[in-house]
């Protein structure tokens, strides 16, 4: 497919604005945002959850994260595109059936990820570091990292850990370097998790799922696992 099949394509998809607004939240995945509850690990892990002041730091955090992710997912979908539309399920994605243009998708986002850097301003400056390295870090996974093997577990583990990080430096709740540990090491466990599991798929039904799985063995991601 070439890129000028793209516009052709979306041409004949009929848009309503509606239609077009249910897809942009859609593609925004919403029911990804309970990946953020994770901010309040720290503050859970240091018993300071309930302390005075804390609640609208978290909410801050985790608002903040949401809207950035979602902006991410809209940068995601608008890359991929022509790739998803030969997938057996993404093409049915708002951005790859045409129904959101990618233009519209790429404008949200940039609000989404202005917004999300704004916000997290309210509760304080190493909140907006940390978002600003996730929104960088994911940013970078989207158009290159993804493709990466090895680099691309670390790259999504490392999404769950800045989140844990982020309830601590919402709340000026120091992190110690067992926290750290056991978060990351315990978001690497799930990302290899998901790969292994997505490693039977492929292998079970042919379809390519991810180009960096042609990389990955069973026994290297069980040895994640171990690790």
């Amino acid at each position: 497919m070439t890129s000028t099949d793209v516009p052709a394509q979306e041409e004949t998809v009929a848009r309503t604005p509606g239609g077009v607004a249910r897809g942009v939240l859609r593609t925004m995945r919403p029911r990804q945002w309970v990946k953020n509850v994770l901010v309040l690990a720290a503050p859970f892990a240091g018993g300071e959850l309930f302390a005075p002041g804390i609640a609208v730091h978290l909410v801050v955090a985790f608002a903040a994260f949401s809207i950035a992710a979602s902006g991410i997912y809209l940068i995601n979908d608008a890359n991929d595109v022509q790739a998803d539309r030969a997938h057996p399920t993404k093409r049915l994605r708002p951005i790859a059936a045409g129904i959101v243009p990618v233009r519209l998708a790429i404008a949200v986002a940039v609000v989404l990820l202005a917004g999300a850097l704004a916000l997290s301003l309210l509760a304080g400056v190493p909140l907006l570091i940390v978002v600003g390295v996730y929104i960088a870090v994911q940013l970078s996974y989207c158009f290159w990292l993804k493709h990466q093997p090895v680099l691309d577990i670390c790259i999504v583990a490392s999404g769950f850990l800045l989140r844990a990080i982020a309830g601590g430096a919402a709340t000026d709740i120091p992190l110690s370097q067992w926290f750290l540990l056991s978060a990351g090491f315990g978001s690497l466990f799930m990302v290899a998790g998901k790969r292994y599991a997505e490693m039977v798929l492929s292998e079970r039904t042919g379809a390519k799922i991810r180009k960096s799985l042609e990389s990955y063995s069973p026994s290297y991601l069980r040895f994640v696992w171990a690790l």
